[in-house]
């Protein structure tokens, strides 16, 4: 199931709503669009490109500057989706470790924050308004476990949201729902005992090569750390070496192969008590997928990808 978090910080009730709010004369107001989605983009990652894209459009409207890039990482740079199990490509491993070099390159400043940091302070409020909407008009889902997580109805954001998405308010309580999901079954699987018999011998293969580590997440928590207290080139160094052996341990003891049949066992448990809701989610989601790639197709056949001019 999906990681995205959908919700975004808003800003504090009580402000007035967004309007279309004309800039400076010799603020230059338009859109940029840099890198386009690859053609297999993890659907989650396209959704979010999507909701930029629209969101960026209406900032532009209102009077804004905002550029839209595609910089989720992808094989090519060397960074995989994160598992809760680890993995168990051993060359990719060998060849780019956990990806943390890429993931540093990739998490650059924002064009989006600097640009906003230059404006007035009563314009960057009115931006964040715009983008977010007031805060005073807000739908939320809750968890499983009780944790709410809240969005706006009004904004830019919301407006994207609901043009792919249709009714924003059941969007969110299917989107939460099921971005839940992960969070329930994870622990489950990790208290199986078919689990924790292959991390034992994970833990013993580990242990063969020099590393003392409980399970993946400290293995990739131990490589971050050797950037905080190394230099750039021996941290990358250990990292590639750590998760190699990590993921050949991974193929001896099975151990990610064991967390993924599990998952999904458990997945289709859950998801079946709630057929109705699983299915609604998946058409919803089926349908803005394909709505995001016709906008990338668009754009890649149009071949500009600036628009806008001074306002």
């Amino acid at each position: 199931m999906r990681t995205r978090w959908i919700v975004v910080p808003l800003v504090a009730a009580g402000l007035a709503a967004a309007g279309c709010d004309h800039p400076p004369t010799a603020e230059p107001v338009a859109l940029r669009v840099g890198r386009l989605p690859a053609g297999g983009a993890p659907a989650d990652q396209l959704l979010e490109w999507a909701e930029l894209l629209l969101a960026g459009r209406c900032m532009v409207a209102n009077g804004f500057r905002f550029t839209v890039d595609w910089t989720a990482p992808s094989a090519d740079d060397g960074v995989s989706a994160v598992r809760p199990y680890g993995s168990d490509d051993a060359v990719a491993a060998a060849a780019n470790g956990y990806g943390i070099t890429a993931e540093m390159r990739l998490d650059k400043d924002d064009p989006n924050r600097s640009y906003r940091s230059g404006l007035s302070p009563e314009r960057r409020q009115r931006y964040d308004e715009t983008f977010f909407g007031a805060g005073d008009d807000t739908t939320s889902a809750e968890t499983a476990d009780g944790l709410r997580y809240t969005t706006g109805r009004t904004g830019c954001l919301a407006d994207a949201r609901r043009a792919l998405y249709g009714d924003l308010d059941r969007w969110v309580a299917l989107d939460v729902w099921a971005s839940d999901l992960d969070a329930q079954i994870v622990p489950v699987v990790r208290a199986d005992p078919a689990y924790r018999a292959a991390l034992e011998v994970w833990r013993g293969c580990l242990a063969e090569h020099g590393f003392d580590l409980a399970d993946p997440d400290a293995a990739r928590a131990a490589a971050l750390a050797h950037y905080r207290a190394a230099t750039p080139g021996q941290a990358q160094e250990y990292e590639r070496a750590l998760a190699a052996t990590d993921a050949g341990c991974s193929q001896r003891s099975g151990l990610r192969a064991t967390g993924d049949r599990l998952h999904q066992a458990q997945l289709a448990r859950i998801a079946g008590a709630r057929a109705g809701d699983a299915g609604e989610y998946r058409a919803i989601k089926t349908e803005a997928v394909r709505k995001a790639q016709s906008l990338r197709d668009d754009l890649r056949t149009a071949g500009g990808q600036s628009s806008g001019g001074s306002r």
